[in-house]
């Protein structure tokens, strides 16, 4: 908005005046655009207006299904008293941290900094400058019990920024400092060797909550990049407490209430330690990362629940996150309006049953099976920490086996799969007759990139499912919608238009789901787009001088932060995405650009890896494939011809960690790696040829006998 131009009043059906979010796409951000607080969207205007008035930026960073965000908007945000506070001593700016996650990201390394810990919503007050000097997360609106509220802070950094600036401004040169130090130390450490690895096992084995899979107490976060790293781990150095722990995590969560039992798919994390009272939104993000590993968790294993899980995951991703266009929406609210409640949002309304409810909608006999096996309660299943909408409601979770519960209710086993399977068809039909949980519907390329792995992941490791054409779809989507002609990428589409610049996380995440979906189909197009992707990323935001990337290069106002992320969170360190892509475009392509991007980008952070390796597991994932020689099975033959297929569908069945699948039928790979040339076809059939380093097995033709040739390799199908 140009300087002396009027502002458009706007009102809602309440009557309310709009604020300046009005004019933004994000959802997050329309949700607040009636609030009594003047918001202002991230920018320079906003810092441009705190120097003017010589006033501290209070900024806000959360995002549309966070329910602590809904919350705090209710308590604080609609409070005409406290939003006059703000907007007396304050210039407020709000922020979507799914739309800017380098903002994100930088600030929240700056409340760790400041508090010890993190989370949305994120409260943070900013110089003028935008450097921060106080952070917390939820504050309630007024002190209660020892806790602080929103309206005494809000008045005691008012009287400090007048009477005791200095020590703020100071307190905000220490965090910028210390952050900027962070992304700009020059490293040249060696690489960590399987030292490191073992320590990082023994790490997460001191937390490891042995009853309930996990790490640490309540609330229970999945962390899927630490359970990749800790498979990864269990074949690398055959250590089988790794894969315990992974896999006691794996069971517990996908029998418990944070996975759906009746739709599918994961909810954000559980409340309480054992799995069974979740945090009920669903993140793209969490659904495209832990299908990933269960897929792999399966190929590992051979167990069952583990691709039954990953099918269910990914089966919810299509049926409720895809647009019409092809690519993946980001989330469902944890909030929905409970049936009865006169239209007031309440916390897994959408998912929990009440007893009566049950009784009306099943016969005697499957109420009692149900009871048996989900564990409904005449006084709800849900432990403690439940209250408020959430007392005495039943959530299903898996609280007997099958053959328990069959047992229990005087049925067979076989019998009690048909049961089940008509008791979830009733209950899923009554939940659709239910207000659906709010739906975020704008489309980012990063966690697109996520649910594309997952998908060609799945069409490897599981054929029979629709889920290549749906990876295709996506990728086609952003290719088409959010690729720019001149090969830049958009973050973010909602409602046909792409905008905001690309960042690391966009070309890493994205580029990693096109190299999956290239193993899973061999279509030479999706290489190229990974490998230009990547180079574009290394020419934006490679630090050539201390290694490693920035998170972004945005320039609309000052990040003072200038952050390289490597903490491995609910996504993982796109740095550490970053440097595996280049690991495997070193060892399709041979290009070693591609291997000193990933060494040095693991360099950059060898001190914090030796130090803290539980930090970044994705990262040290990356150092143990460096130390590794190349694993290849190159397939030769037409991409169209069955036999191509079938061997690959065999690789497939296989877990490898490091492993890279090429097809070969000429074209851009034979021109970059002429050896390949020498790969072809056996009689006219395709084979496959097992590549240890520079060194290859004899081809074969028969999938049966590059099934034993890659079981008898480390880790693998172990059926």
């Amino acid at each position: 908005m140009k300087k002396g131009r009027p502002r458009k009043t706007v009102e809602n059906e309440r009557g309310r005046r709009a604020n300046r979010l009005i004019r933004e796409s994000s959802p997050y951000l329309l949700q607040h655009a009636f609030n009594p607080v003047d918001w202002r969207p991230w920018g320079e205007q906003a810092f441009a207006e705190a120097s003017r008035l010589d006033r501290p930026v209070f900024l806000s960073i959360g995002y549309s299904t966070c329910h602590w965000c809904h919350v705090m908007e209710r308590e604080s945000f609609e409070d005409k008293e406290i939003a006059a506070l703000i907007n007396r001593y304050f210039i407020p700016v709000k922020v979507d941290r799914e739309e800017r996650p380098d903002l994100d990201a930088a600030f929240m390394a700056a409340t760790s900094r400041l508090t010890g810990q993190g989370g949305w919503p994120m409260t943070l007050f900013l110089t003028p400058g935008g450097e921060p000097f106080y952070a917390g997360t939820y504050f309630p609106p007024r002190s209660i019990g020892g806790r602080l509220g929103l309206t005494d802070l809000l008045q005691a950094v008012h009287a400090a920024w007048t009477t005791r600036r200095q020590a703020l401004l100071s307190r905000a040169a220490e965090v910028v400092d210390g952050m900027s130090g962070d992304a700009m130390a020059a490293v040249r450490a060696p690489l960590p060797g399987d030292d490191a690895v073992r320590r990082c096992i023994r790490g997460f084995a001191a937390v490891f909550d042995t009853r309930n899979g996990g790490f640490g107490p309540s609330p229970k976060f999945a962390r899927p990049a630490a359970l990749d790293f800790l498979l990864a781990a269990s074949v690398e150095t055959d250590d089988p407490l790794a894969l315990a722990m992974a896999e006691t995590t794996a069971v517990r969560m996908a029998k418990g209430g944070v996975f759906d039992q009746i739709g599918g798919g994961f909810h954000r994390y559980s409340v309480d330690a054992g799995w069974a009272l979740p945090h009920f939104e669903k993140m793209l993000y969490d659904q495209g990362q832990l299908a990933c590993f269960y897929l792999d968790l399966y190929a590992a294993t051979g167990n069952e629940l583990y691709r039954e899980t990953a099918r269910r995951t990914l089966s919810y991703v299509i049926e409720r996150l895809r647009a019409p266009e092809g690519g993946f929406m980001s989330a469902e609210d944890a909030d929905s309006v409970a049936p009865g409640s006169a239209g007031v949002p309440a916390e897994g309304a959408y998912y929990c049953w009440t007893m009566s409810e049950l009784a009306e909608l099943l016969e005697p006999a499957d109420l009692r099976l149900a009871a048996n096996y989900f564990d409904f309660r005449p006084d709800g299943n849900l432990p403690a920490e439940a209250c408020g909408e959430l007392a005495g409601a039943n959530l299903p979770r898996q609280g007997a086996s099958i053959e328990a519960a069959a047992a229990e209710s005087g049925v067979t086993p076989a019998e009690a799969r048909r049961g089940l399977a008509r008791i979830c068809k009733v209950l899923r039909a009554a939940r659709d007759t239910r207000p659906p949980p709010f739906l975020d519907n704008k489309i980012l390329a990063s966690w697109n990139g996520l649910a594309i792995s997952a998908l060609a992941r799945a069409a490897l490791r599981d054929p029979c499912g629709p889920w290549r054409g749906a990876a295709t779809d996506a990728a086609s989507f952003i290719k088409r919608d959010m690729l720019r002609p001149d090969g830049l990428l958009s973050h973010r589409s909602r409602d046909g238009r792409a905008g905001i610049d690309g960042m690391l996380a966009d070309y890493a995440f994205m580029a990693r789901g096109l190299l999956d979906l290239y193993e899973a189909v061999f279509e030479p197009g999706w290489l190229r787009l990974a490998r230009s992707l990547t180079d574009t990323m290394i020419s934006l935001f490679h630090d050539r001088k201390n290694g490693g990337f920035f998170e972004s290069t945005a320039t609309d106002a000052a990040i003072p932060l200038g952050a390289k992320v490597d903490y491995d969170g609910a996504e993982p360190a796109a740095n550490s995405v970053a440097a595996m892509n280049c690991l495997r475009l070193w060892r399709l392509l041979g290009d070693g650009r591609y291997h000193e991007a990933a060494r040095s980008t693991v360099a950059a952070f060898a001190n914090r890896l030796d130090k803290a390796p539980m930090a970044m597991p994705a990262l040290l994932g990356v150092a143990m494939g460096l130390r590794r020689e190349p694993r290849r099975v190159v397939i030769a033959g037409p991409g169209d011809d069955p036999g191509v297929e079938s061997l690959r569908r065999v690789a497939g069945r296989f877990y490898h960690p490091f492993l890279v699948l090429q097809g070969v039928e000429g074209g851009e790979l034979w021109r970059r790696r002429p050896e390949l040339a020498a790969m072809g076809m056996i009689g006219g059939r395709a084979a496959a040829y097992v590549c240890h380093g520079t060194t290859c097995l004899p081809p074969v033709s028969a999938p049966d006998e590059l099934a034993v040739l890659l079981g008898a390799g480390e880790g693998g199908d172990r059926n």
